[in-house]
């Protein structure tokens, strides 16, 4: 990092793109922080695990009943922990619609 502070945004897209895989075929992830400006600085990005423990290996679900999802976020290695102020999900059944 450089070594006067400045805000940085991260963006990360995932997607995984087989015909098979019908669903749950992109992850969006964003990262906004304050750097403190340091070159050994670990910056304090937050890693979120999604699981849906009752889909199958195609990431389906039955319909008309609900469905678990559980969401966990956890610090990078090695930095400072912070509390978490606000956290979003969203869903969409369409690809299109984000709710």
């Amino acid at each position: 990092m450089p070594a006067d502070s400045a805000d940085y945004k991260i963006t990360m897209d995932t997607a995984r793109e087989h015909e098979f895989r019908l669903y749950s075929t992109r992850v969006q992830s964003e990262w906004t922080f304050r750097s403190q400006g340091s070159e050994d600085e670990v910056m304090p990005l937050v890693l979120a695990d999604l699981d849906v423990p009752t889909a199958d290996p195609l990431s389906r679900v039955p319909s008309g009943k609900p469905t678990e999802i559980r969401l966990g976020l956890r610090h990078q290695a090695g930095s400072q922990t912070a509390k978490f102020r606000t956290v979003q999900l969203e869903l969409s059944y369409d690809g299109q619609q984000w709710t």
